[in-house]
């Protein structure tokens, strides 16, 4: 063994003496690498090649050793493989394995820097990072890779006493990931015996596909490790990085449906606290929550629909679905034939989401066409198209001297299943300015509670000085809604969650001596507070002489936005003896008589009613109650109505969407029906069954009975369409 050892040793560096080897278990290492992952197709195809490259550093020694053990031999402080076409998997004899039969190999301890960035590697070995005595890599970059799954050996390694010590950098950005191997890489308390523990500055997960989950747990230990709260705190110089994610949740779908037919699409992670928005063509749809149900579906409800999730626990962080494609079946349809860019050069100092480039295509049928990224493709993950046709960062680009470019292909399409790609290159930029570009372009808040005007929330341009940009609003997106004075954002008008609950603006920096300019997009989120009733209704207003105490004169019914939130409270509003309140009570949502009435009270009794719902907000009406003679005849009902007319675009199917009143002389409750497709009664409520196409209208034909006559009526329902924001009905 030793003589083979020392063969390999006088084979691969036959210019250094004997006294300048490096340990050969760490040449043994690096060929067993050689051989498992595509050696032959590597740039640098020993450690021979490495300590030639004029780059430095790429490999390096300890130089505060004279000699290892005694042996004479140097040990590996640096080995820098980036860039080296590296397949498969990085083989066990890279660390420490306490299953090995033959002792221990080791190509480093915690002192090591271990660097497989920009690679094809699929795989790693679950001892990767792993040395004897605890210690881990000191640092370990496994970023711009294919690894698709991280499973680090989690069981009790003996230490000999020795004290754990962390990876002090580790990088594992822009590969695969769907999850976290959370007892070594970062257990919940981030422990010493984790490889991101207790002694990390620096970690980045950033462009893999993790949800909320795994990035939280490191995050909240993070935190406490900088409080103190676990076994001694961190400094404050901890960089943890997991933003942005590439698509999550499955593949992409795509199928075509027929006009009038229903699309059901769904998307749900387990955190709790998610908030959904449906985005269509890039663009938000008033569609609240995980479900996605478009009902009697047509073209303009055709396209590319994508879940966009956030969580307030992480701020900086949107995650998105995969991409759900529902063509509009077009016989005859043409594909688009072209796509053109309006810039192909950006810098790699420009903030994280910025825009770059817009897109436009050409198409034989004129259809208005949209782009998107499959970022599987290329270099598509580094990069996102947002409002349908913006190119924006998603990465931080040329971040390596040997990046000239990156690679992208580009899909238009249109929304009858046409498309066609073409492929971009996008260079690097020159700066020509000393003016450096901010770090970050931030906004504080991205929260407003509806119904309220004022300030939203301040920009911030991190890493420049103040002076250095002008900030404005464009005339794109809604920005028409917002004004901006002093870097802080204001809202123009009241917004109304019920009506659109998403805005995106668009933010224009400019640097002092006009040289930079760059835009970035902005989502502000109204907040859905509760909105107070705004009408109350009595289906029936008479009593009759003589009828029984405690008799029902009608039913009450309010209304309100958030109706289906919502459980109604009535009660007779004190006013010092100024009306009749008196005469009668409330139980539950019922009026009832409180006296005999006599031929004395004949004529009309004024009552005021307070409705509250569930957050105590108030609504009062006066009600004229009519006292008649008795009839021994049961006069037939004068009419039916509705408390609503309107389908909105927000409605869903199941919701209640209107109650039934009849006005009887006796005030009597009645019963309900129709035969409608769209609608259907249960008790006094109208039911939507299935919802009709936006921008219509129907007639309801409702029949009703007070046990003796019957009355029928009918009434013109609209089905509203939601332009710009605002409800259309007619």
């Amino acid at each position: 063994m030793q003589r083979l050892i020392t063969i390999l040793a006088i084979m691969i560096l036959p210019y250094y003496a004997i006294t300048q080897n490096i340990v050969p278990r760490q040449i043994e290492a690096f060929n067993e690498l050689y051989n498992s992952a595509g050696g032959e197709n590597w740039h640098y195809k020993t450690i021979k090649d490495l300590l030639k490259r004029k780059e430095s550093p790429y490999i390096e020694k300890y130089k505060n050793l004279v000699g290892y053990n005694g042996t004479g031999y140097f040990r590996l402080e640096i080995i820098d493989l980036t860039n080296n076409n590296l397949t498969g998997e990085i083989p066990d004899v890279f660390a420490y394995n306490p299953k090995a039969k033959t002792g221990w190999k080791l190509l480093m301890e915690q002192k090591g820097v271990i660097k497989f960035s920009y690679n094809n590697i699929k795989k790693v070995s679950k001892y990767l990072g792993l040395a004897k005595g605890g210690n881990y890599y000191k640092e370990l970059w496994l970023d711009n890779n294919k690894i698709s799954e991280i499973n680090f050996y989690n069981k009790k390694v003996n230490n000999n006493g020795n004290s754990w010590v962390s990876t002090i950098k580790f990088c594992i950005h822009q590969n695969e990931l769907t999850s976290l191997n959370m007892d070594r890489l970062g257990s919940v308390n981030l422990s010493s015996r984790a490889i991101v523990g207790r002694n990390t500055t620096f970690c980045r997960i950033d462009n893999n596909r993790l949800n909320f989950n795994d990035i939280l747990k490191i995050k909240k230990s993070v935190e406490s490790l900088k409080a103190g709260a676990i076994g001694g705190a961190i400094g404050s110089e901890w960089e943890y990085i997991y933003a942005p994610q590439k698509a999550i949740g499955g593949n992409a779908t795509e199928e075509t449906k027929s006009a009038g037919e229903s699309i059901a699409l769904n998307f749900s992670l387990p955190e709790s606290g998610n908030e959904y928005t449906w985005l269509l063509n890039g663009k938000p749809v008033n569609i609240d929550g995980k479900n996605c149900v478009v009902n009697n579906f047509d073209e303009l409800q055709a396209g590319v629909y994508t879940c966009k999730v956030t969580n307030k626990k992480l701020t900086d962080l949107t995650l998105y679905s995969y991409d759900m494609a529902i063509w509009f079946k077009k016989p005859g349809n043409k594909a688009p034939t072209n796509i053109s860019i309006t810039n192909t050069k950006a810098n790699n100092k420009m903030p994280l989401y910025t825009n770059i480039a817009q897109f436009t295509g050409v198409d034989p049928d004129k259809d208005k066409l949209y782009f998107r990224l499959d970022d599987k493709k290329a270099n598509n993950s580094s990069f996102r198209i947002v409002n349908g046709n913006t190119l924006i960062v998603a990465d931080k680009l040329f971040s390596q001297a040997f990046i000239k470019n990156y690679t992208i292909v580009v899909e238009a399409y249109d929304c009858f299943g046409g498309k066609f790609e073409k492929e971009f290159t996008i260079e690097k930029g020159d700066v020509t300015t000393q003016i450096p570009y901010p770090s970050a372009v931030l906004l504080s808040n991205t929260y407003l509670n509806e119904n309220t005007i004022g300030e939203i929330g301040e920009f911030n341009l991190e890493g420049v000085n103040d002076g250095d940009y002008s900030l404005s609003l464009t005339k794109e997106l809604d920005n028409e809604f917002f004004t901006l004075k002093n870097n802080k954002l204001k809202n123009k008008i009241n917004f109304d969650f019920e009506t659109k609950a998403l805005y995106n603006i668009q933010l224009k920096c400019t640097s002092s001596d006009k040289k930079i300019s760059f835009t970035k997009d902005f989502s502000i989120h109204v907040n859905d507070i509760n909105d107070a009733p705004d009408d109350i209704f009595l289906v029936g207003n008479g009593v009759l002489l003589g009828a029984p105490l405690f008799s029902n004169i009608g039913i009450l019914q309010a209304s309100d936005q958030d109706i289906s939130k919502q459980k109604f409270v009535y009660t007779l509003l004190d006013d010092n003896g100024v009306s009749d309140n008196k005469y009668f009570r409330i139980c539950d949502n019922k009026l009832l008589t409180a006296k005999n009435f006599t031929s004395e009270d004949l004529g009309s009794k004024v009552i005021n009613i307070q409705v509250a719902d569930n957050s105590g907000a108030r609504y009062t009406k006066a009600f004229s109650i009519s006292i008649k003679e008795g009839n021994s005849k049961n006069e037939s009902p004068r009419g039916l109505g509705l408390t609503n007319t309107v389908i909105s675009s927000k409605n869903k199917v199941n919701d209640v969407i209107a109650q039934i009143f009849m006005n009887d002389p006796e005030g009597e409750k009645g019963s309900f029906s129709c035969e409608n497709k769209y609608v259907s009664i249960k008790g006094n409520n109208l039911i939507l069954k299935t919802k009709p196409k936006a921008g219509t209208s129907f007639e309801l034909l409702i029949k009703a009975s007070d046990g003796v006559n019957k009355i029928e009526q009918t009434i013109i329902i609209y089905a509203s369409k939601n332009v710009n924001g605002i409800e259309i009905a007619k």
